[in-house]
This record gives C-alpha cells, sequence and structure tokens, in this order.
C-alpha cells in the first residue's frame, strides 16, 4: 500500500494535504514542540495514518506493531541498510516523548467514549490510591486499585487500537499525563483558581478551538455607535 492509494476524505486531517504540518499545529499545541531530525510531515502523517478512528490501516492489518512498520513504510521513515534509524526506532518504540505527546492529543481529538472513560476511572484510581497510602480506605479499595488499572490498560488498548499489546511505559506516562490535565478540568475549584491567577483559562481548555461566543444580548439591544 501506497500513500497515494489512501483516501484521505475520511480522516479527521488528511494526510496528503499539502496543509498538514501548519493545521495540526495550529489545531493542537502539543504538535508545535516537535524538532526532531525527521522532517514534521512524515511524523505527523505516520501518527494520522496509524491513530485517526477512521485510518483504513486499523482494519487491513491487525497485529498493532507490524501496522506501526507499514505506516512509517508509506510515510517514508529513514533506514539504513534495511533497519529503522535510531529517530525513527525511538518514535516507533515509544521512547521519544514529545511523539508519545502528540500522539496522545491526537488521539484526545476524537472525544471517544473510551477516552473519558479513561478520565473517570483515573480519577477514580487517584482517588482510592490516596485512600490506601493514608490507611483511610476500606477492605475494597485494593479491589477496586486492581479492577480500575485493568479498567484503565484495556480502555487503553481500544483507544490505541493495540489489540492485545499494551504500550510500553513511556507511552503510558504520556497518557496518564494528559488525561490527569482532563481530569483537572473538570473539577470547578481548579478552573476558578486557573482564571483567579490568570485571568483567563488556558489555550488548550477551550474544546471549540479557535471559536469564541459572542457575547449575550436581549432582543431589542443595539450595538453602540
Amino acid at each position: 500500500m501506497e500513500l497515494k492509494d489512501i483516501d484521505g476524505s475520511r480522516f479527521l486531517y488528511d494526510p496528503k494535504s499539502q496543509d498538514l504540518v501548519k493545521t495540526l499545529q495550529d489545531k493542537i499545541l502539543e504538535f508545535k514542540k516537535y524538532d526532531g531530525k525527521i522532517p514534521a510531515k512524515k511524523v505527523f502523517q505516520y501518527i494520522v495514518l496509524m491513530y485517526d478512528v477512521s485510518s483504513p490501516l486499523w482494519r487491513e492489518i491487525i497485529d498493532y506493531y507490524v501496522r506501526k512498520s507499514t505506516v512509517a513504510d508509506i510515510v517514508g521513515f529513514p533506514k539504513v541498510k534495511g533497519q529503522w534509524t535510531e529517530e525513527a526506532e525511538a518514535i516507533l518504540i515509544g521512547t521519544n516523548d514529545v511523539v508519545n505527546e502528540m500522539i496522545v492529543a491526537f488521539v484526545a481529538q476524537f472525544s471517544t467514549i473510551e477516552f473519558f472513560q479513561m478520565v473517570a476511572y483515573l480519577s477514580l484510581l487517584s482517588s482510592e490510591t490516596r485512600k490506601a497510602v493514608s490507611f483511610d480506605g476500606d477492605k475494597n479499595s485494593i479491589s477496586i486499585i486492581t479492577q480500575t488499572g485493568d479498567k484503565i490498560k484495556e480502555l487503553q488498548r481500544v483507544g490505541f487500537r493495540s489489540g492485545e499489546y499494551d504500550e510500553i511505559s513511556f507511552v503510558r506516562k504520556a497518557l496518564y499525563s494528559k488525561l490527569e490535565k482532563e481530569r483537572l478540568k473538570i473539577r470547578p475549584e481548579d478552573i476558578v483558581r486557573t482564571i483567579s491567577d490568570n485571568g483567563e483559562l488556558p489555550e488548550d481548555f477551550n474544546p471549540y478551538g479557535d471559536y469564541k461566543p459572542e457575547k449575550s444580548k436581549f432582543i431589542g439591544d443595539e450595538e453602540p455607535k
């Protein structure tokens, strides 16, 4: 399969678009952080083809790591004597922290039920863990912690379409960091504190991108001339 054979119109961001780099950097703050040796367009295409919920590669290539390798070939990740370069391998096995953050932020764009469930389960896990370490929990705390951790792993595999594979710890670190930020957003006291400290909410808080609602007005109100 080659990139030209893929229908880009099915994706949230067309991987064949000439403006892909600018579009993703404008829409997702984490993509602005990339400054690696592999051209940004190739890395961004890789993320789109691997993780867009409409990517046909999920259905055509079942094995997660075979899919990763295939996508890397499609977008042209560099090789030396048939082997991935160090930079390419770091992305493929999940040891590039910046790219991990980009992947997690990209997956979060789809607002899937699995993502929101992970936010909720992370909140529960955090709460029960605090109880357990401070001896305030009950006999069910350890069971809840175990079951919640297993559920998060299950949802993670669904969200990343990784099948039976668990992402390695580096990717989990980026995922949990993103989930924690999302969890904190839904706490009113944190929202109030952020506005009080900064005068406004951070750029990435607005789920509607650059859209800003108009000022409310009553019927019959006129703009001052």
